[in-house]
């Protein structure tokens, strides 16, 4: 093996002495990850991969079958009035139609079963084993009337007719539908495909729906499973307000208790209630949202409930005239937000908000929670946990108190304030294991109190808190910062405003030596190695470096040359 030259030797060598006196010069800092840059956040969607849209059905469909709906309800209540205006008593009666006929309820003061849907139509329903029932023909409930199943000292299982050749829907206009189970006898309401003989899990040609418009949905131990094929009324159980011109205005009463909402494509959607009361429910494995409720109620109530592994949030909120209370809530494993909170009105204007107490967000892809243009909101005593975001407050929110609760595990930031919020108060909370505590981004925020310990993620170095951009009448006080970074509260980024900060206790916390320049250190150890490797290329281009050449001793003037002398005596020779 041939040796190295001493040339060689001696340029490594120069190498390594030169980086020595760098690094202990404080130029190169080895092993010291880079600080965040300097430059503003972006949105949620550049720091956390959000989901692709999932596949909603066919829009065509869906139009279609409202159409179809909103006319066959106009139709049964038109007969009604006719029936109602010469004295005659109405009657249930089958409307044909294709490829499925529709069984209509009339109003009368007993509610109708399964027992009655059978005797109104043939074929209607059928037995398809003990307490397994297969519904084969619509059903719509007028005002007035009311469809109730009931369990009871077994289990019932209703199958609503959902295949390639068709699917059935569930419907009331102004009447009531009613599920009346129990803990140990729950009722079940299913699509059922005859030919695969399973729940219908294809939504391209539609699947069996359950809509409740006006009236009341009251379920008690209900479980519904894999319903609904598209956004919006068709997206599996919806109770939502009344747009027809027979029944404008009705907005429906819900009331769900210890029930279940799987597969479908919403879990449960409310659209506008007089009365609403969700408590003790699960909803998991949906396409969008396990439960999204439109202008709730100011006296709703959501309590108790969970929200697992839905394709976009657990429970969204939207609207409102008021701040609603999520009451001991858990949200896990969502494919972007625990719990969303939007307060814009349908005029625009924010009115609504939310107080999520005593919930659980954990292990959500995007965030914990989210609360976009809010006012007079709270997230407390609440836990957050293992994602990239704990809570989101964004847009025009004011008044918004997170105080008291525990975040740990979050890989980019525990809280996130942007884009105009006022007013937001972030106390009390103990927040562990986590890149960055609270990130501010224009918006006017109070942090105080709170027990904070950073954590290094993906080799990146935070600050504790760290405010850019306009700030208004911002502070930091009070707090507990330990952990390592660049600072514990960064301000350098603060365009408007000021941000007032004292009385912090910085004892276990160690700042990072070396001042960054622009967010990053003076010198790498790549930038280094790109520079030698100019220099050396430079060399060789212009000709005085040539590596593995001994170099000829330099001629002193008048000397000859031993090239010269070697040539004479070989020319000599041969003579």
């Amino acid at each position: 093996m041939r040796r190295p030259s001493r040339r060689a030797v001696a340029v490594v060598a120069m190498f390594l002495a030169g980086s020595g006196v760098a690094v202990a010069a404080g130029v190169i800092r080895p092993g010291v990850p880079a600080p965040p840059e300097s430059g503003v956040p972006g949105s949620p969607a550049s720091v956390a991969q959000w989901p692709l849209p999932p596949d909603v059905g066919p829009i065509d469909l869906a139009a279609q079958e409202n159409s179809r709906a909103a006319q066959l309800a106009n139709l049964a209540a038109l007969q009604l009035a006719r029936a109602q205006a010469i004295g005659a008593t109405p009657a249930a009666y089958l409307q044909p139609g294709a490829p499925i006929p529709t069984v209509v309820l009339a109003p009368r003061r007993a509610p109708y079963g399964l027992a009655s849907l059978q005797r109104l139509a043939r074929g209607a329903v059928a037995v398809e084993g003990r307490g397994v029932y297969l519904v084969r023909a619509n059903v719509l409930v007028q005002s007035g009337a009311t469809l109730r199943l009931a369990s009871g000292r077994d289990p019932l299982t209703v199958r609503l007719l959902s295949g390639s050749d068709g699917f059935v829907s569930v419907m009331s206009f102004g009447g009531r539908i009613e599920l009346a189970g129990s803990k140990q006898a729950p009722v079940t309401v299913e699509s059922w495909d005859p030919q695969a003989k399973t729940v219908d899990g294809r939504i391209a040609d539609g699947r069996a729906y359950v809509r409740a418009v006006g009236g009341s949905l009251s379920v008690n131990d209900g479980r519904f499973v894999s319903l609904g094929f598209s956004a919006g009324p068709t997206s599996g159980v919806v109770a939502s307000r009344a747009t027809s011109p027979k029944l404008a205005g009705l907005l429906p009463d819900v009331d769900v208790r210890d029930s279940e909402f799987v597969g479908g494509v919403d879990g449960l959607l409310v659209t506008g209630a007089s009365r609403l009361a969700v408590t003790g429910s699960t909803f998991g494995h949906n396409l969008l949202s396990g439960l999204e409720l439109h202008q709730p109620p100011l006296d709703s109530v959501v309590s108790r409930d969970s929200a697992q592994q839905n394709g976009l949030d657990g429970f969204s909120v939207r609207g409102g005239s008021g701040s609603i209370a999520l009451d001991s809530d858990t949200a896990t494993a969502n494919r972007r937000y625990g719990f969303t909170v939007d307060g814009r009105s349908l005029a625009g204007t924010v009115v609504a908000g939310a107080q999520l107490t005593a919930a659980s967000a954990i292990g959500n892809e995007v965030a914990g929670v989210d609360l976009n243009e809010v006012v007079d909101s709270s997230v407390r005593s609440s836990t957050v946990a293992d994602g990239p975001i704990g809570v989101i407050v964004s847009g025009a929110a004011e008044h918004v108190a997170i105080d008291a609760n525990t975040m740990s595990g979050l890989t980019q930031r525990a809280v996130y304030v942007r884009d105009g919020a006022d007013g937001v108060n972030v106390a009390d909370n103990q927040i562990r294991k986590t890149a960055t505590a609270v990130l501010v981004r224009d918006s006017s925020v109070t942090v105080s109190g709170n027990d904070v310990a950073i954590s290094v993620y993906g080799d990146r170095l935070r600050h504790a808190v760290s405010y850019t951009g306009s700030v208004g009448d911002s502070a930091v006080f009070g707090n507990s910062f330990s952990g390592a970074g660049w600072s514990a509260v960064a301000t350098s980024g603060v365009q408007m405003g000021t941000v007032a900060v004292r009385d912090d206790d910085l004892a276990t916390w160690r700042r990072m030596q070396g001042a960054p320049t622009h967010g990053q250190p003076v010198l790498t150890w790549p930038t280094v190695a790109r520079v030698i490797m100019i220099f050396l290329f430079g060399l060789l281009a212009v000709g005085r470096y040539r590596p593995g050449s001994p170099k000829l001793p330099l001629q002193r003037t008048g000397e000859p040359s031993p090239v010269g002398d070697v040539t004479k005596s070989r020319v000599a020779s041969r003579r």
